[in-house]
């Protein structure tokens, strides 16, 4: 069975940890390095992909287990809210929970790229059009790891400084070993492109602004 499109999320019983993936971040590699921490009895939703799933289990971190239970589905890109409704508030407010997060202006690029992939140097849709017909929807994360308004995670690793970011969650938990995606490269290579910058016109700028002004709020990124 592989994953739905609505929510993916790793819970370890065992270092009292919750995972919520969110987009554009590497979440793909970071999920097959958490698989090792998660425990027999712990949660692992299922990719989508066949392909992710064979990387997983080529890692040697074993698969999907635990994501259908008496309280309901664990799915792809699932909402905090919906995590604490299915683990029950206790042992929400006990474990600790992170997330990552990207600068606003590169993640909504990264985005686009992904969704439209290079054809002999052409890409099919304009950004700004990409923009205008709600493409970067799925990337507005805002809501994943809030509650109430506000961030509801312990940390929010940041994008640009992943490794450094998951080392310190490894050291707060006790790891027994790093949070390593060196040797992971899922869902990589859509933009050629020297910067996000480039791709940006006053129009798009303000746009994605708007768009992603509670990240842009919560983490002061800038253009």
């Amino acid at each position: 069975m592989l994953g739905s499109k609505e929510a993916r999320v790793i819970v370890s019983h065992q270092h009292k940890f919750i995972f919520i993936k969110t987009h554009k971040v590497a979440g793909t590699s970071i999920e097959i390095a958490l698989t090792r921490f998660a425990g027999e009895d712990g949660i692992v939703t299922p990719f989508m992909s066949k392909a992710d799933e064979d990387e997983r289990l080529k890692a040697g971190f074993g698969g999907p287990r635990n994501f259908d239970t008496t309280t309901g589905l664990f799915k792809n890109h699932m909402t905090a809210a919906k995590v604490r409704t299915l683990l029950g508030s206790a042992m929400f407010a006990g474990y600790f929970k992170f997330s990552v997060e990207r600068n606003s202006y590169d993640k909504a690029v990264s985005m686009y790229a992904w969704k439209n992939p290079e054809r002999r140097g052409q890409r099919a849709q304009s950004f700004e059009d990409f923009i205008a017909c709600g493409g970067l929807k799925p990337a507005l994360d805002f809501d994943r790891y809030s509650l109430d308004g506000k961030p509801a995670m312990d940390v929010m690793v940041m994008y640009h400084d992943l490794q450094n970011g998951l080392d310190g969650v490894a050291g707060r938990l006790n790891l027994p070993s790093r949070i390593d995606i060196s040797g992971i490269r899922r869902k990589s290579g859509f933009r050629e492109s020297p910067g996000y910058r480039a791709y940006y016109t006053d129009s798009t700028r303000e746009a994605v602004a708007s768009l992603f002004a509670h990240e842009i709020a919560a983490f002061g990124f800038e253009f």
